[in-house]
């Protein structure tokens, strides 16, 4: 973790049990605005509302043992988590509105955790950042590789421009002296590796094989860019 503490292990899990509500949460939600009530509909609400809980029991925990106040987090955070929710009722979960602000909301916990320990506004902004560097341009990419199995035509605008988004944003907070420069060097490296793999001659791959080579590449990046501010930051 870029921020080791007790507040950061709490917010982190308060984290995983919002992630983990939200397919709950859809059924529940598609269920009672269809107005159809059957035994999954309460085991999902029932489920939901047991992860919901425990992500508010564990925020309120972090608020408790934390040395600062992380509240003025929360103000962005919701809204996003709002939107994904409003789409995952609707049965639009794979779009790539509620795709971002998912994923947004929860990179977000790392700013909670930058100004739970102290830090101001502006490097607990560049924590979140880091995140979305890494996050963003990977969910961009992934979604045209899977488009590309689906047989549409190759369109790699958007993921070299999410990826050049990213680039510049580590460049720029690295030479403002709010982020380290190894995140820049991180996000050169996965601009170059989605490259390699968007390639017009790459070997064709599963959506599986995708998910887990994403997987894998997202866990060895978060903790890169986690052991880069822990060393640099």
């Amino acid at each position: 973790m870029a921020v080791p503490a007790p507040a950061t292990a709490l917010l982190s899990l308060a984290a995983v049990g919002a992630f983990l509500s939200r397919q709950p949460l859809k059924v529940a939600f598609e269920d009672t605005l269809r107005r159809r009530h059957v035994p999954r509909t309460r085991v999902a609400w029932a489920i939901a509302l047991g992860y919901l809980l425990a992500a508010g029991l564990a925020v309120a925990g972090a608020a408790f043992v934390a040395a600062h106040p992380f509240w003025g987090v929360v103000a962005p955070l919701a809204p996003l988590g709002l939107v994904t929710l409003w789409y995952d009722s609707r049965g639009e979960s794979r779009r790539l509105t509620p795709e971002i602000a998912g994923a947004a909301a929860l990179a977000g916990v790392a700013c909670a955790a930058g100004m739970a320990a102290g830090l101001g506004w502006p490097p607990a902004l560049s924590l979140w950042a880091s995140a979305l560097v890494r996050v963003v341009p990977a969910i961009v990419t992934v979604r045209e590789r899977v488009q590309r199995l689906h047989g549409e035509a190759p369109r790699a605008l958007g993921p070299a421009a999410s990826h050049a988004l990213a680039l510049a944003a580590a460049a720029g907070l690295a030479l403002a002296r709010l982020m380290p420069p190894a995140v820049g060097v991180i996000a050169l490296l996965l601009a170059l590796r989605a490259a390699w793999d968007l390639r017009q001659r790459a070997p064709a791959a599963t959506a599986t094989r995708i998910g887990i080579r994403e997987f894998v590449t997202g866990l060895v990046a978060a903790a890169s860019i986690g052991l880069s501010w822990r060393l640099g930051g």
